[in-house]
């Protein structure tokens, strides 16, 4: 069966709603990451400057926070996740002590339990940047006890093991943001051990583990960003540098190399929030802002579809699982590339210079989500949800 959902493109507006507060404490550098559309927020540290070790579960229908049982390994902040299936995995960080941390964990959204896997071969660190592809988790730069680092290192979360792969080839920084499409990572901002706030943009091949720099990011240099991307895009909020917090929304097109501020009602300018991609809508938790106060307020970024121009855009029949059929409307003349990716943001598909109505087969996708992808002729692009089984 399949059925579709407009989700990352088509809209006429994209707005910033305040939900209700997180419950717990006010807290910055916490962990957050999402497992089968329910997400999770972990540690970080409080007013009192306590190093925390609480878990909490988001239940979206109702915008409140469930406290779950402590997370079993070392308090911490500045720890980085990724999730896989039915697990997320915790790296790193620092713990109460300041010291930092090598260690990484496992989270089982179905038993709720945690399992401490094979350690990083390599100094402890925190304030690393992650990104994954397929059951692989790219762990780049940090932050030692004593200076930045530049190192990338591969998890296998299939075999449980470490591999070390091509450092990035520039000065060593932590705090980056880092997102990741078809089989290419990016790497944005960050701040090295001379405290020099970054802009640098940096692709990382995946399947070649090689690097390459792209233009500079068009915003103020700064570290302590935060960022998740859909689909053909990556999004960046927040951030700071040595004289300024911001606030801001920035949006990065894989496929350009291009960027696009988000001009609208944002949160106050901060650092050190808690990000997470929940059904396709940023959330923003807490952090600290520009008066050195922990905050514990929740933020939503919603993409609002341009419903005129998606009802233009059908995909039938529904259900189907060998065969879905394209048809579009007045709206538009013709669409240049289509594209399916899967949500590792791996094109699955494509064609070039689609006539419609058209039949597309996909008897030959494995179960599972993907995203339908056209640009139009005017360079216009439009998303659906696809759902497989």
């Amino acid at each position: 069966m399949i059925f579709f959902l407009c989700v990352a493109h088509c809209y006429s507006q994209n707005t910033w709603q305040n939900l209700p507060n997180f419950n717990g404490s006010k807290r910055d550098d916490a962990i957050a990451f999402t497992v089968n559309d329910t997400a999770y927020l972990l540690g970080g540290r409080d007013e009192g400057y306590t190093v925390l070790k609480d878990f909490w579960q988001f239940d979206n229908t109702n915008n409140s926070w469930n406290k779950l049982s402590d997370f079993p390994g070392d308090e911490r902040q500045y720890a980085c996740a990724f999730s896989n299936a039915n697990f997320a995995y915790i790296f790193g960080g620092i713990n109460s002590s300041n010291k930092p941390l090598s260690d990484c964990w496992r989270f089982d959204a179905i038993s709720k339990l945690w399992t401490r896997l094979e350690d990083l071969p390599a100094m402890p660190r925190f304030g690393s940047s992650l990104f994954y592809y397929k059951s692989k988790a790219f762990l780049v730069g940090g932050k030692t006890e004593t200076e930045c680092v530049n190192e990338l290192w591969q998890y296998d979360a299939n075999t449980n093991t470490w591999e070390q792969k091509t450092s990035l080839p520039d000065v060593a920084r932590w705090l980056s943001a880092s997102f990741s499409s078809n089989g290419k990572a990016y790497l944005v901002g960050g701040e090295t051990t001379n405290l020099e706030s970054l802009n640098q943009v940096w692709e990382y091949d995946l399947l070649k583990d090689s690097w390459k720099q792209l233009q500079n990011a068009p915003f103020e240099a700064r570290c302590h960003l935060k960022s998740f991307n859909i689909v053909t895009e990556g999004y960046i909020v927040n951030g700071r540098n040595a004289t300024t917090y911001f606030g801001d929304t920035w949006k990065y097109s894989f496929e350009n190399d291009s960027w696009v501020q988000i001009i609208n009602s944002e949160p106050s300018p901060r650092k050190g929030a808690a990000v997470f991609n929940l059904k396709n809508d940023l959330y923003v938790v807490g952090g600290i802002d520009s008066l050195n106060r922990r905050l514990n307020d929740v933020w939503k970024y919603t993409l609002t579809e341009d419903k005129s121009k998606e009802s233009e855009f059908s995909v039938f029949p529904n259900p189907s699982n060998d065969e879905i059929n394209l048809e579009l409307g007045n709206v538009f003349t013709k669409v240049n590339t289509l594209k399916i990716y899967n949500l590792m943001g791996e094109i699955v598909l494509e064609s070039t210079d689609v006539k419609t109505p058209t039949n597309i087969a996909i008897s030959a996708l494995n179960t599972g989500v993907y995203f339908v992808v056209i640009e139009t002729e005017n360079n216009s692009v439009f998303t659906k949800k696809l759902i497989k089984y």
